[in-house]
């Protein structure tokens, strides 16, 4: 992943990390974002599980939603295939049958 990309995602993880109740939960998620900060040549697929950990941890907190981070990083994610020529995934609503 670019610079830009990853530091948009992990300032955002970062935000609502900070938002968790003080303890290991919190803790284990900014180490992982400091860990991924460090590790910035790691494969997308990683670096993308890591901050998906990371939300989900954060949306069953309470801390967040799935829409809300969902419509905040859809455009970083999006501006980030543009960068590196991939064409844009259909959005597919996995709830409509």
């Amino acid at each position: 992943m670019d610079d830009v990309g990853l530091l948009s995602l992990t300032d955002r993880a970062r935000v609502l990390s900070l938002r968790l109740e003080p303890g290991e939960e919190q803790s284990r998620c900014l180490n992982m974002i400091n860990t991924l900060l460090d590790n910035p040549a790691w494969p997308d697929l990683k670096i993308g599980g890591w901050l998906e950990h990371i939300t989900t941890i954060c949306i069953l907190r309470g801390v967040t939603s799935i829409d809300t981070e969902r419509n905040f990083t859809r455009p970083i994610k999006h501006a980030y295939y543009s960068r590196i020529g991939a064409d844009i995934p259909l959005t597919c609503d996995v709830m409509k049958k």
